[in-house]
């Protein structure tokens, strides 16, 4: 029964796969909210707007739960999302991701200027080295072979990128998030609770719509190896 639901889904994968696009009619959603949906935005999350405001704010964002949530075998990965759910907040991608060296060092590269700025050059480039490695297991400035620097890192570096979509997406999922540091990060906060360090702080959250889409793309979120993935588990097993 497994192999045939699964068999199922690799089929369909290709075509209906990647980011659920104009799923979610957002006119008749928020027309629909009573007094009840405002107030909990407005009281939880401190967005007091008019429905038309929300209307007109409509982003998409990216979080990635970093490595050390996933491969940790606990609930974190689920509590994680429960906690970035809130009125209007919808889900519409998810992907496991690999990052091989050259797709981190394009995703980070804000954040290797930041670190040059702030510590120099030489600690910002060793620092930058060290999240590259945790986010692939690879450190950049060791591996030269053009091949092993596309190669995606090992399954214990595997992160998980969720595509979330809703009014005012980026700055409510941040502030769920919380501060870079997870000792900074307010009590509640995902940060908070599931960081350990600056580095190892169990997740990030795109700044801007902008970045969200630079994002998604270097990691192609759209993409899918659903179908490739199974014909090949089944060739290995001989099609059982």
């Amino acid at each position: 029964m497994a192999k045939g639901v699964i068999t199922l889904w690799a089929e369909y994968s290709e075509r209906d796969g990647g980011l659920l696009k104009n799923i979610v009619k957002w006119k008749k959603l928020i027309e629909r909210w009573d007094y009840h949906e405002l107030e909990a935005l407005r009281y939880r999350e401190g967005l007091c707007v008019s429905k038309e405001d929300l209307l007109n704010n409509i982003e998409t964002t990216m979080v990635l739960i970093k490595p050390d949530n996933i491969y940790t075998k606990s609930r974190r990965v689920g509590e994680i999302i429960n906690a970035l759910s809130g009125p209007g907040l919808k889900l519409i991608g998810a992907k496991a991701v690999n990052m091989s060296i050259n797709q981190a060092m394009r995703f980070y590269a804000p954040i290797e200027r930041k670190l040059q700025e702030k510590l120099g050059e030489e600690k910002g480039k060793e620092e930058f080295a060290k999240l590259i490695e945790f986010m692939t297991g690879y450190n950049p400035y060791q591996v030269h072979d053009p091949a092993l620097r596309n190669q995606s890192g090992g399954r214990e570096h595997q992160s998980l990128a969720l595509v979330y979509q809703g009014p005012f997406a980026v700055s409510r999922i941040r502030r769920k998030v919380g501060a870079t540091d997870p000792l900074e990060a307010e009590p509640g906060t995902i940060r908070r609770e599931y960081g350990h360090d600056i580095m190892r702080n169990g997740v990030h959250a795109s700044d801007s719509v902008k970045s969200a889409r630079r994002e998604m793309k270097i990691i192609d979120v759209e993409g899918t190896q659903m179908k490739e993935l199974v014909q090949e588990y089944l060739a290995n097993q001989g099609g059982q």
